[in-house]
C-alpha cells in the first residue's frame, strides 16, 4: 500500500505527468482464488474457494435483479471479475521509479495495521 501511495504522490507532484495515464498495479497478475487464499492465510482463516462457470453466473445475475432476497450482482460486475488484469508497469517504473510490493507483503502490512 505504501508503494502505491508513494507513486501517487510522486505523480501528483510532477507537472510533466499531469495528463499522462500511468498504471499502478502489483508486480504480477493474481487470480481471485489466490488473492482470497492470501487474505485468509494472513488473517488465520480457513476458506474453501470453488469456481462457478461465468455463464451460470450471468444467468443468475438476471434473477439477482428481480429477487429482493438475493444480493444485487450485475452482468457487468461479473464480466469485470473475469477480465484480463495483466497491466504493463513500464511507465510507472520509468516515470515514478515504482517498485511494486507483492500482494502477500502488502496485504500482510495492511492486516497488521488494522
Amino acid at each position: 500500500a505504501k508503494d502505491v501511495a508513494k507513486a501517487l504522490v510522486k505523480g501528483a507532484l510532477n507537472n510533466d505527468l499531469s495528463y499522462k495515464e500511468i498504471v499502478i498495479a502489483g508486480p504480477r497478475p493474481i487470480s481471485w482464488n489466490k488473492f482470497i487464499k492470501i487474505l485468509a492465510e494472513i488473517n488465520g482463516l480457513k476458506v474453501r474457494v470453488f469456481s462457478v462457470p461465468v455463464r451460470l453466473l450471468l444467468i443468475l445475475s438476471f434473477f439477482m435483479k428481480i429477487l429482493p432476497f438475493l444480493p444485487k450482482v450485475t452482468k457487468d460486475e461479473i464480466l469485470r471479475l473475469v477480465e484480463d488484469k495483466a497491466f504493463s508497469l513500464e511507465d510507472a517504473e520509468t516515470y515514478l521509479k515504482f517498485k511494486p510490493t507483492s500482494y502477500q507483503e502488502s496485504l500482510t502490512q495492511l492486516s497488521n495495521e488494522i
